[in-house]
């Protein structure tokens, strides 16, 4: 693709790679400050996490006396934005398919969302009534197995 400039001709930005260039450019800066952010969570450093949040954050799990999951979590959380007030940080959301909602734990008890204790499971104001009747299958264990935590390698 070329365009005429004056008496010349003059390649487009994408004719002559320079848009790509600048596209594959910003996207490896994005991804090197979203592992940045990870790693600023996941490193040694020492991060406070209210109890209720860890609770409702995907993706942690209590293995007897350890949390699993809770840098990522507290990862993505940092770059999630509270659907009440704006902030970053929200852990709880929707389970509505395709619902943007988020909110902090705080923020969705005084939102009205529906947090069943039991299931984990967070419903949004606006999809309260659609998914009153959610059918959750509760399974109950009757046979437990001890974790070894050693095998359980830190994803990176």
């Amino acid at each position: 693709e070329q365009k005429k400039r004056g008496s010349g001709k003059q390649l487009s930005l994408r004719a002559a790679g320079v848009a790509d260039q600048f596209v594959a450019s910003i996207t490896k800066k994005m991804r090197k400050s979203q592992q940045q952010m990870t790693a600023d969570f996941s490193g040694e450093s020492e991060v406070w996490v209210h109890e209720k949040c860890a609770l409702w954050a995907p993706g942690v799990l209590l293995f007897g006396q350890h949390l699993v999951g809770l840098a990522e979590a507290v990862a993505a959380a940092s770059v999630t934005k509270c659907s009440r007030c704006s902030d970053f940080g929200a852990c709880v959301g929707c389970v509505a398919r395709n619902c943007p909602s988020r909110a902090h734990y705080g923020c969705a008890i005084s939102s009205k969302w529906r947090l069943d204790n039991e299931t984990f499971i967070a419903t949004c104001p606006n999809h309260i009534r659609s998914h009153q009747n959610i059918n959750v299958l509760k399974l109950k264990c009757n046979k437990h197995a001890k974790v070894d935590l050693t095998t359980l390698r830190k994803r990176k």
